[in-house]
């Protein structure tokens, strides 16, 4: 332990309580929600196992892997890119960081609850208001579209399993 840093219960920084105005969670956020406690508690089961001793690093992907075998879900790689988002967040907020140095695994996760679901419900209002403007606003939209579809087409041209999978799909020309 670093001293110094404060441990879990001692932080005087408050969390910011981010919520859209008029926002509350819905159902797919308090599902996401149920689904990310639940999640923790299979790995958390997981790691408790035999190997106790010895963490276990847990892949983003691996999430997903859980996640679909768990609750029957469809979610693919795409969907990672939001628990992405969520891990960058998080190890970019001083709070957290500070949990994590001052405290283990266990302690940490209890400590950050909170700041990652108030992290998840600030990107779902964030990833609308980039949607909202994209389609509102034409000229955001014309700046945007050819950036992004010369990134997918270069993406595309790149990856030499496409012509395989658009084989599959049945959409090569």
């Amino acid at each position: 332990r670093r001293s110094g840093l404060p441990r879990v219960g001692q932080c005087s920084v408050k969390p910011h309580k981010f919520r859209p105005p008029g926002a509350t969670p819905g159902p797919a956020t308090s599902e996401m929600l149920k689904m990310a406690d639940d999640l923790a508690q299979t790995i958390s089961d997981n790691a408790q196992g035999p190997a106790k001793a010895k963490e276990e690093k847990v892949p983003l992907s691996e999430i997903i892997r859980i996640l679909n075998e768990r609750f029957a879900t469809d979610f693919n790689d795409e969907d990672r890119l939001f628990f992405e988002q969520i891990k960058e967040k998080a190890t970019k907020n001083p709070q957290v960081i500070q949990t994590a140095l001052a405290n283990p695994l266990d302690k940490f996760q209890l400590g950050i609850r909170k700041l990652i679901e108030d992290f998840m419900i600030q990107r779902m209002a964030d990833n609308d208001k980039i949607v909202t403007r994209y389609m509102d606003d034409q000229e955001f939209q014309n700046l945007a579209y050819p950036v992004l579809a010369k990134a997918i087409f270069e993406a595309i041209r790149s990856n030499e399993n496409v012509s395989e999978a658009a084989d599959n799909q049945g959409q090569v020309a």
